[in-house]
């Protein structure tokens, strides 16, 4: 053993490489190898410092996030560093949002950086608690966080009001005029930077990102207005992205216990929409086709109903969906010019408004599939989201793939006017 593991254990980084050593030999273990682990296993467990991670729930929440769909994840991450280094080398500071997703690009980052190239590596600012703690001690780097309470659901820390509060008009009302407040503080930061990399729970193509939660998705408001309008690369795994399939975010899908997550209608009624909706262009594009594409526009059979997230919910019976976007919850009203006193940037928008006032590759989309087929099935979306734009007849530009993604398990798209 080594003299980290003798001593009162002062330095539990050395013990976690420590056991990492003993498991590695974990088959061959004798009587001693295993008291010996045991105790440094249960010293990280029991400490005072690491009781929050110890927890069991907590645990099993973080593992979750960083197994699902890990394949995905790992060709995006890999395929993140190389385009990283040749699109990006050179930019001196990189924002790197919260998500798991965006936590593997960082170790791949990290990992092509020996302490050689330390001038070369970027200055990290995140709201990611993982990308905190794996460049934690990183000899290339120092990692500026941005303010905020930790949350526990996305290991992010997010400095606006978790929910709003029914029956609480004038609480509610505090609580968006500060959030107002803290979003201004939060542009600035953003604003400053020379390169975003973005993530969300889901995606459609005709609607933009959803996320689950009131606070994470106003931080991605924020992100995407930015008013400094800095290059963005919004990185997902190819599951979380609507797409034509029997197994996912269908209208049709059953809502019976165990798989009600991928009835379209309760995700849109149950998650925040980053981005505002226009029901009668939705409408329009699904006049447009033979069958509305599954994910990217709204059923006829639906009315939709826009309220503030207290609200939010499906009724089956009624046929409506109550949904909340992330400027609605701030308390901004639908196409007015922010006023001089409003402590708010941005353009409250749908996803393709939002797409259409940024200038040709401001805005990339970066898709991590398994294998080659399913990026050909997304590619086949990307075509059909194209003719959706198109048949509107207001907007000029158009997806367009990167020649390095071409034939891969990668989607790489950049959003170019005609």
């Amino acid at each position: 053993m080594s003299d980290a593991v003798n001593n009162q254990y002062p330095n539990p980084p050395v013990i976690i490489e420590e056991i990492k050593r003993l498991l590695e030999r974990l088959s061959s273990f004798n009587a001693a190898e295993w008291r010996e682990t045991n105790r440094l296993i249960g010293y990280l467990v029991s400490n005072y410092f690491f009781a929050g991670f110890a927890n069991r729930t907590v645990f099993e929440s973080i593992v979750d996030r960083l197994e699902k769909f890990k394949q995905e994840k790992e060709n995006l991450a890999c395929y993140l560093r190389d385009d990283f280094h040749k699109s990006d080398q050179g930019k001196e500071s990189i924002f790197i949002e919260s998500g798991s997703t965006l936590s593997y690009f960082t170790k791949q980052l990290a990992e092509t950086y020996p302490e050689s190239t330390q001038n070369l590596f970027p200055q990290i600012t995140t709201n990611n608690f993982l990308v905190q703690t794996l460049l934690f001690g990183h000899p290339t780097s120092e990692v500026n966080v941005t303010s905020g309470a930790l949350r526990e659901r996305y290991l992010a820390y997010l400095p606006f009001g978790k929910e709003l509060i029914k029956d609480n008009e004038n609480g509610n009302q505090a609580t968006m005029d500060s959030d107002r407040v803290k979003f201004r503080r939060l542009d600035r930061i953003l604003s400053s930077l020379d390169v975003i990399y973005a993530t969300a729970s889901t995606f459609g193509f005709l609607i933009g990102p959803l996320t689950g939660k009131r606070d994470n998705a106003i931080f991605k408001y924020c992100i995407f207005n930015n008013q400094a309008h800095r290059p963005i690369k919004f990185c997902i795994a190819e599951p979380k992205v609507f797409r034509e399939a029997p197994d996912r975010y269908s209208w049709n899908f059953s809502d019976s216990k165990g798989v009600k997550d991928f009835s379209l209608p309760y995700h849109l009624s149950h998650c925040l929409l980053v981005f505002d909706i226009n029901s009668e262009e939705q409408q329009t594009i699904a006049n447009t086709g033979d069958i509305p594409i599954d994910g990217l526009v709204f059923s006829q059979k639906y009315r939709l109903e826009k309220v503030l997230s207290y609200e939010q919910g499906f009724d089956p019976s009624g046929e409506r969906i109550n949904f909340s976007t992330a400027p609605h919850d701030l308390g901004l009203e639908q196409n007015l010019p922010f006023a001089e006193k409003q402590p708010v940037v941005g353009v409250y928008a749908t996803w393709l408004d939002f797409l259409e006032s940024r200038r040709s590759g401001n805005i990339e989309i970066i898709i991590g599939c398994k294998t080659k087929l399913e990026a050909d099935l997304i590619r086949d979306q990307v075509a059909s989201a194209n003719k959706c734009i198109e048949s509107l007849q207001c907007y000029t530009f158009r997806y367009r793939e990167k020649d390095d993604s071409v034939g891969t398990s990668i989607v790489h798209l950049k959003v170019e006017h005609s």
